[in-house]
């Protein structure tokens, strides 16, 4: 959150206080004194006189927090000429992180978390997350620390977690917690029940079959391995070309002829979805992963197909707004959401919800959950991480290697 914050207040101060202005623009052709102060000539303030504090603020704050009790996990991302909200798409998606921006008005309560008192409308921009996984500390440790339980996880598998997580608490697919380290997962305030008291309309529960118990990919070998059998092919016509006492044939004569042939393919398996799914399931998945086999990066790629390939459901749900949820009050979009049905709890993101209100329906509510945003492989938010923070290495040592 502290990341998200601070990007989008650097570019707001940088916009708002016309700070390069009158460098920026002294090579301009057209020789416009005013570009130079158009910042400050377009600022108001009490009586018309310019007021910093309102040119600073106007039209966009970003409500602060403190790095020291930021919870949420750790991350590195860099861009040059990016638009703020390209930057931070995929971060807020993998960490279940909510960007909002509000109009404030005069006459509203001032914002939380503000320690500047607002007069002007203003767009107030704050980050909230919205995982519902808390740590133990409350400090910026507590991310560092989910970032540690993920990677164990996907390492790991479940090996740990009778040590973990004794009670085997809830959590949704791809949230990894640890009551034993104080990391638990807070059930989302919003639970809809299939019972006619509920509030529910109508609703809508689709399941995904897995896909398979298998993953294939590849298609390319190591290349120390074409290398070594392009080495070998050589001193064999080499050896050849001695015995028989023959020259002219190049000896890279056969380079190539076997690229790509031996340990081209990899495989993983998931034994505990092949024993659950039984003999009928479908086996096997070849995923277009594009990368060599058994390296780093097709470890991942097959980590992420295996998730893609999973089972899962996605709901639909229809209600009457403020029977017992409020939209705007107990339900905002990308929040996590329960509907616990048949004795399963399914939990995931609100992708979006559409509000019904005319003289035929009345406080109608259209909600789609799970649909855009699903709930991701911690291994592949992981990737994401170290490639982010190698990028951040390169930078910061100016390398490109």
């Amino acid at each position: 959150m502290t990341c998200i914050k601070t990007l989008i207040a650097e570019q707001a101060f940088r916009l708002q206080s016309g700070i390069w202005e009158w460098l920026n623009n002294l090579g301009g052709l057209d020789f416009q004194w005013t570009s130079w102060i158009g910042t400050l000539l377009q600022a108001h303030g009490n009586h018309g006189r310019p007021n910093l504090r309102e040119m600073l603020t106007t039209p966009i704050i970003v409500v602060p927090t403190n790095p020291i009790f930021d919870t949420s996990q750790w991350v590195s991302f860099s861009g040059r000429m990016d638009k703020c909200s390209t930057l931070i798409e995929q971060v807020a998606t993998d960490l279940g992180l909510v960007v909002t921006c509000n109009l404030w008005l005069p006459g509203d309560q001032q914002p939380a978390g503000m320690d500047i008192p607002l007069n002007w409308p203003t767009i107030v921009v704050d980050v909230r997350d919205r995982s519902n996984v808390t740590g133990p500390t409350g400090t910026f440790l507590d991310g560092i620390l989910r970032d540690v339980l993920d990677l164990n996880s996907s390492i790991f598998g479940n090996v740990l977690k009778p040590f973990l997580n004794p009670g085997n608490r809830y959590a949704p697919p791809g949230i990894n917690i640890a009551p034993s380290l104080g990391v638990n997962f807070v059930t989302p305030w919003t639970v809809f029940t299939d019972h006619p008291r509920s509030g529910l309309r109508e609703y809508d529960v689709t399941f995904q079959h897995p896909q398979c118990h298998t993953v294939i990919g590849g298609g390319k070998s190591p290349q120390w391995i074409n290398d070594l059998i392009n080495l070998t092919l050589e001193w064999i016509v080499d050896a050849i070309e001695i015995a028989v006492g023959f020259t002219g044939i190049p000896s890279d004569f056969l380079d190539g002829t076997l690229d790509d042939v031996i340990l081209a393919f990899q495989q993983i398996e998931n034994g505990h979805r092949r024993i659950e799914l039984g003999p009928f399931a479908w086996p096997e998945f070849f995923a277009q992963t594009g990368s060599s086999a058994y390296t780093l990066d097709e470890w991942f790629a097959l980590q992420g197909a295996m998730w893609d390939t999973r089972g899962f459901p996605m709901f639909s749900l229809k209600f009457d707004n403020g029977f017992p949820y409020q939209c705007g009050v107990d339900i905002f979009p990308g929040m996590l959401v329960s509907f616990a049905r048949r004795g399963q709890v399914y939990t995931d993101y609100v992708d979006s919800f559409t509000f019904h209100d005319s003289r035929k329906d009345r406080a109608k509510v259209d909600m789609v959950v799970g649909d855009i945003l699903p709930l991701q492989n911690p291994i592949v938010k992981l990737q994401r991480k170290f490639t982010e923070f190698e990028e951040a290495f390169q930078i910061i040592t100016m390398s490109t290697n």
